[in-house]
């Protein structure tokens, strides 16, 4: 039920910001409404299934290749938040998850974002997950998504430049078990300007941002769960229950609090 509200507020709040903004949805060859000046594409929490993995995705990629879209943004969870029994496709937090989205983010024509959402890090402690330990995959994910040539550039067969936050301000993965957990910069807080409209994704997680327990009962967390001045995961300063998304109409630098969560509703034709 938090997650539904939260979901609700989200697509409350970029409805408002897409008028605000100026920004439609809109078919491939036919044009936006000469009141509105470009169309992106949002989705998330999504694939939760074989069948969604197997048709959905796949469908919803190419409807927003057919669309005249500039760029998308999934807002996080690449699976739902336990692991599937006897699943076809990748459901725990193993890397084969991982290889699978950046095969799904790479299949997009134009510019895709990706901001981490609190399935593929902070609930992989869970025991039908793996167990691995949070930060751990956090790190896996900041390797696959954000670094090489995704260092300073969105996922898709289309790139688009944008801001990092670099600064060494969010949590690592300890070397090993009971080691001090590093910081490091929070790559995978990005920060982009289209058409003089700014967005930013910040990765901000609803289990407490990786400082309380998602209901495992292993010690897979027990690096990262211990309290600390800085927050867990990418939140440097405080723990948030709140994703963000956030558009403006001036570039701002970007957030020092840390990562989270982003834009983006599926486009339909």
């Amino acid at each position: 039920m938090f997650r539904r509200k939260l979901w609700l507020v989200l697509v409350a709040a970029l409805t408002v910001a897409a008028v605000a903004a100026g920004i439609a949805f809109a078919e491939k060859d036919k044009g936006n409404d000469k009141n509105f000046e470009y169309a992106i594409g949002l989705w998330g929490d999504f694939p939760y299934s074989d069948v969604q993995a197997q048709v959905g995705v796949p469908n919803l990629i190419d409807d927003m290749n057919d669309a005249d879209i500039k760029f998308s943004v999934q807002d996080g969870d690449l699976k739902a938040g336990s692991a599937t029994a006897n699943s076809q496709t990748p459901t725990t937090c193993a890397d084969p998850l991982y290889v699978q989205a950046l095969g799904f983010f790479n299949s997009l024509e134009k510019p895709a974002f990706f901001t981490p959402g609190d399935n593929d890090w902070t609930d992989c402690d869970r025991l039908s997950n793996g167990p691995f330990d949070s930060l751990e995959r956090l790190t896996h994910e900041r390797t696959v998504f954000f670094s090489g040539k995704y260092a300073d550039r969105s996922l898709g067969q289309e790139q688009m430049k944008a801001e990092v936050q670099t600064a060494p301000l969010c949590q690592g993965a300890p070397s090993s078990p009971g080691d001090p957990r590093p910081l490091v910069g929070c790559i995978e807080n990005r920060l982009w300007t289209f058409q003089k409209v700014t967005y930013v994704t910040l990765n901000v997680q609803g289990t407490c941002n990786n400082l309380c327990k998602s209901g495992s009962t292993t010690s897979a967390r027990s690096s990262s769960r211990r309290p600390s001045p800085r927050a867990a995961g990418s939140c440097a300063r405080r723990c948030s229950r709140r994703r963000s998304a956030s558009a403006s109409t001036a570039p701002r630098p970007a957030s020092r609090t840390g990562a989270g969560r982003s834009a983006a509703s599926p486009t339909r034709r």
